[in-house]
């Protein structure tokens, strides 16, 4: 029967036997999920779900009892191969269950038996490849109770767990932009109507738990730190730890604590700007390509690279800290030879934060548990050095360098210098560590040699040259006798199986042999085995100590990044103005100029004062974005402590940036271009404070003309007057420029462009002034739009030019027209008590 066919049926008939009777109550409890069912080497499927997977993963179909009318379709997954299939899975949305095989069952005829280990979800995949990087695998949990809004946040793959609650009791925006700093593959919701609010976002509807924290202790390990939160945060945690908790037996020992995360003390960046200017890379795609994390990435471990994405997306606005980021950057830059040193060492440790993730969630793994040993051993090499007592000393306290180097001397005693993948392939621990074992052995190795003595006796007793013992581990020891010399056979030997040219016998002797070595090898494994446990367990009591450790080699790699890229890419270290001003020479976009031929990106330079509004115009592709764009990113990358791209810069430190760039929509959440577009300003407007820089990008475009221009006319003037933050509006209403007439803190700025024999050419210069014109049909006849068009096009707009339709804004609020006046109509507000109303 074919996969079509065997496709077709609607049900199967499973063998009344205690394998499959085991194997339907397993099916049972894993409920929706596949079951991946363990028997010997290989994860088998049957049924309906052997159908679905081998359809997916392009699998061979096979069935059990061919002959019967309705066989029963089963297919298979090497067990060595799980690493490969996995995150297949869990990318098309599948959930699975992982079935071990865990002790013989004595009253099933020794079958094993077996028990599901883990469910496997997005957020619980630990065999992802992607994570060999800087990835992350986020799963977040949001929580209402009455007024307030928490959001916690979990990496099981490192061991990260986090909570947030905003300062502004129910900010549902805070709440969503924390969460797009995570990056989450997996979303829960606790709340009916959050859920409902959230539509949009893919997530999963669940129960709030009702169990404290401090009641969980049968999930966290002894010494989990609890720190004080609020009713809603508590329940976050509470709710995502719980569920995570069903999807894996026993505890999560990696677990330590829960960091408390703060607005306090960063620069804080919505979701829509870590879209609008490219600061990570889309984790869907698992692509870095055109992102500032790429740029900045020169990092020698996974450690690093994930520090410096937190540091992306969570940069500083605490200057002494920024300040201590930058002298340690400047101190490596001047010492190479000591930073090549930190290079090598990095390179070595590993990401022993990931490592102590696996064995947490799997336990007993001989290669990570030597990954340990010889991470934490390079780790504590770095962390003594002398240098980090005066650059890092809180890190330095914190490394427990003392209770690790035990660790490590006992990790080094124990294993062998290349542990295998996984228990029974070779051996694990090396001889003379443990005599009872070393005991088991020996009486192996002299089986050896026994062996060899029986084999040379039967050689001369029964006149054979040719006969040999061997074994397999189907058929045991036994006797090969080629088919040539079977009449040379004693009597006394029992046949034990045909073959192809061969005869294989055995005698009493050598079955006792088998069952003594049998015996020993089983003894030898099972001590094996405990003391591996033992070992394990010693990693997993120092959990806290080791990721502390990984902070710090994270740490120390993130930095040791901004040296090297600051160096390749002739970056500089910025400082910092007291009055709020900006002032850059020859900056240049990060990521653009990466991507081009070295010097051929045009720099430009820059003078804000305080609290500046800067209306930017020029055509399109004439740099307005790329240059706006530019600034934040120099300002992101200054109050992460990096270097920047320019000659110099002396730069304001910021409370926040916000952006409004690009032209997006929200189909399945029934909102326009548009609509987006007036959410973002409308976000703008909201949380600016006169500490913000804030970018505008064509605001008003998507509506029509004189709408449009109302709209940006109106949020110009607010931002100025009542807001007073530092901005930069590009728009093509060039018409805007007499703004400047109402406010000295307006600065008309424009994009240099070029006409030359009737072709438009970007110098992509910024230069003082205004444009009189948006060059929109040169842009449209550069791109090939028809010549007839064009010509066209220019008489149109000839004509709209002589109509002037335009009219200046009269100062004051009071002085503008009516609205069925005919005149050119503006939005009105209320002005904010909070925010000063004068404007200079």
């Amino acid at each position: 029967m074919d996969t079509e066919e065997m496709a077709s049926q609607k049900r199967w008939v499973y063998p009344d036997t205690p394998l499959f009777r085991q194997y339907q109550g397993l099916r049972e409890k894993a409920g929706e999920a596949l079951l991946f069912f363990r028997l010997g080497d290989f994860y088998e499927l049957f049924g309906d779900q052997a159908v679905e997977v081998s359809r997916v993963l392009g699998l061979t179909l096979t069935s059990r009892d061919r002959n019967k009318s309705n066989p029963l379709p089963m297919c298979g997954i090497p067990a060595r191969s799980l690493e490969l299939y996995l995150p297949r899975l869990v990318s098309l949305g599948y959930r699975i269950a992982i079935s071990e095989q865990t002790q013989p069952d004595l009253e099933s005829d020794g079958m094993f038996a077996r028990e599901i280990v883990r469910i496997v979800t997005r957020s619980t995949l630990i065999e992802d490849p992607s994570l060999e990087g800087g990835q992350t695998k986020n799963g977040v949990c949001i929580v209402r109770m009455d007024e307030s809004v928490a959001i916690s946040s979990l990496d099981l793959s490192s061991g990260h767990l986090a909570v947030f609650e905003p300062q502004n009791k129910g900010d549902l925006d805070a709440i969503l932009d924390w969460m797009a700093s995570k990056s989450p593959v997996e979303i829960l919701i606790a709340d009916n109507e959050l859920s409902v609010a959230l539509s949009g976002i893919d997530h999963q509807r669940m129960s709030p738990s009702e169990i404290p924290l401090t009641e969980l202790l049968d999930v966290l390990p002894q010494g989990f730190e609890f720190p004080v939160l609020s009713p809603a945060s508590e329940r976050a945690l509470s709710t995502l730890i719980s569920y995570v908790a069903s999807l894996k037996a026993g505890i999560i020992h990696h677990l330590t604590g829960v960091t408390v995360e703060k607005t306090v003390g960063t620069l804080v960046i919505d979701r829509a700007s870590i879209r609008h200017l490219d600061l990570v890379p889309d984790q869907e795609d698992r692509k870095k390509n055109g992102s500032l994390l790429e740029v900045l990435d020169q990092s020698r471990s996974s450690l690093g690279s994930r520090m410096l994405r937190r540091w992306v997306l969570a940069p500083l606005s605490d200057r002494e800290t920024i300040l201590l980021r930058q002298w340690i950057v400047k101190r490596m830059d001047e010492n190479p030879r000591w930073a090549d040193r930190i290079g090598d060492i990095l390179g070595s440790t590993g990401d022993i934060e990931r490592i102590l993730g696996r064995i947490g969630m799997k336990g007993r793994l001989p290669r990570d548990l030597g990954g340990i040993r010889d991470g934490i051993q390079g780790a504590i090499e770095l962390a003594k050095m002398p240098e980090w007592t005066e650059l890092l000393p809180d890190h330095k306290r914190d490394a427990s360098i003392e209770i690790l180097s035990a660790m490590v001397l006992r990790l080094s005693g124990a294993l062998v210098d290349d542990p295998p993948v996984s228990c029974g392939e070779s051996p694990v621990i090396r001889d003379g560590f443990d005599a009872e074992l070393d005991g088991y052995r020996h009486f192996e190795r002299e089986g050896d040699q026994d062996l060899l003595k029986i084999e040379e006796r039967e050689r001369r007793s029964t006149g054979i040259d040719t006969l040999r013992i061997r074994y397999n581990q189907v058929a045991g020891y036994y006797i090969e006798v080629t088919k040539g010399q079977v009449s040379k056979v004693p009597s006394h030997y029992f046949r034990k199986q045909t073959l192809t040219g061969v005869e294989r016998y055995t005698l009493p002797e050598l079955m006792d042999f088998e069952q003594r070595i049998a015996e020993s090898r089983s003894r030898a494994q099972q001590r094996e085995f405990a003391l591996l446990d033992e070992l394990t367990t010693l990693v997993l009591s120092l959990s806290a100590q080791i990721q502390r450790m990984a902070e710090f080699l994270g740490t120390v790699d993130a930095l040791l990044s901004f040296a090297r890229v600051g160096k390749k890419r002739q970056y500089v270290l910025p400082s910092f103005s007291m009055d709020g001003a900006m002032s850059i020479t020859n900056g240049r976009h990060p990521i653009v100029e990466a991507r081009l031929m070295s010097g051929t990106f045009m720099p430009n330079d820059t003078n804000l004062g305080s609290g500046t509004f800067v209306l930017l115009t020029g055509p399109n592709m004439a740099g307005k974005s790329t240059y706006m764009r530019q600034l934040a990113l120099i300002q992101i990358m200054a109050q992460m402590g990096a270097p920047v791209p320019a000659d110099s810069a002396v730069l304001p430190i910021v409370d926040r940036i916000l952006t409004r760039v690009g032209a997006n929509d929200h189909i399945l959440e029934g909102e326009s271009t548009f609509m987006v577009e007036m959410k973002e300003v409308a976000r703008v407007l909201r949380d600016a404070t006169s500490k913000t820089l804030v970018i505008l990008d064509e605001v008003g475009r998507g509506t029509a003309t004189f709408d449009g221009m109302a709209i940006a006319w109106a949020v110009s003037e607010y931002i100025h007057d009542h807001i007073r933050s530092m901005t930069l509006f590009a728009t093509h209403y060039h018409e805007l420029h007499a703004l400047t007439e109402k406010g000295q803190r307006f600065l008309n700025q424009s994009v240099a462009v070029r006409i030359e024999g009737g072709k438009i050419f970007f110098p992509h210069r910024i230069s003082s002034g205004h444009s009189s014109k948006s060059y929109g049909i040169d842009v449209a006849k550069l791109a090939g739009v028809p010549e007839v068009v064009i010509e066209r096009a220019t008489r149109i707009l000839e004509h709209w030019n002589r109509q002037k339709p335009f009219k200046a804004i009269s100062d004051g609020l009071s002085q503008l027209p009516e609205k069925d006046s005919g005149a050119l109509p503006l939005f009105n507000w209320k002005v904010r008590s909070d925010k000063p109303t004068q404007s200079s």
